[in-house]
C-alpha cells in the first residue's frame, strides 16, 4: 500500500512550485483514499526541500456544524493559508459535493489563476466537474503500490501556467 514512487511525487512539486512559475497550484486525485497521507508526507517533504514550512489544512476545517463553508469563505481561507506557507489541502474535498456546479467551477478556476501565493497542493478524489476545464492534466503518474494496480490517479496543472513576466491569461 501507499504511494509507489515518492521521489517521482517530490520531483513533480519541486518543478512545479518552483518561485519562476507565476501559477503555483498542483493538484494530485486518486479514487484510493488510503494513500492520501503518503500523498501529504511527500509534499511535505518536497516543501521542506524548496526551504518552506508546509501549512497543512485538513477539509473537517471548511465545515461547520450545518455543513459546508461557502465557496468566498473556502477560498479566502485557502488563499491566507498560502500566503506565508506552501498550503497542502489533504481531501477528499467533501466540501465541494454541497456547492453547485458554478460554484465549483469558480472554486477550480479561482485556484488555478492565483497568482498571491507561494502554492497550493491539493490532494482530492478524482473529480471532473471544473477541474478539465480549468486544469491540464499532465499524467496518471504510479503512486500506487502493487495491491492497488487498478487505482486510478490523476495530476492537474493550471492550464497557464506560464514563467512569471511571459504572458498573462
Amino acid at each position: 500500500m501507499g504511494i509507489k514512487n515518492r521521489k517521482q511525487i517530490i520531483s513533480i512539486i519541486e518543478k512545479q512550485l518552483c518561485s519562476d512559475l507565476r501559477y503555483r497550484c498542483l493538484l494530485f486525485q486518486s479514487d484510493d483514499i488510503s494513500v492520501f497521507p503518503d500523498i501529504c508526507e511527500s509534499a511535505s517533504e518536497a516543501i521542506e526541500k524548496l526551504g518552506q514550512t508546509p501549512n497543512l489544512i485538513d477539509t473537517i476545517q471548511m465545515q461547520d456544524d450545518v455543513g459546508a463553508y461557502s465557496c468566498n469563505k473556502v477560498t479566502a481561507q485557502i488563499l491566507n493559508g498560502s500566503s506565508k506557507n506552501i498550503l497542502i489541502l489533504s481531501g477528499p474535498l467533501h466540501f465541494l459535493d454541497y456547492w453547485s456546479k458554478q460554484e465549483q467551477s469558480s472554486f477550480w478556476g479561482h485556484l488555478a489563476c492565483t497568482e498571491n501565493s507561494l502554492g497550493i497542493i491539493i490532494i482530492d478524489v478524482i473529480r471532473t466537474e471544473g477541474v478539465q476545464e480549468t486544469f491540464r492534466h499532465f499524467g496518471a503518474h504510479p503512486v500506487f503500490g502493487p495491491q492497488q494496480e487498478k487505482a486510478s490517479s490523476r495530476n492537474y496543472l493550471p492550464h497557464n501556467n506560464l514563467p512569471n513576466g511571459q504572458g498573462r491569461i
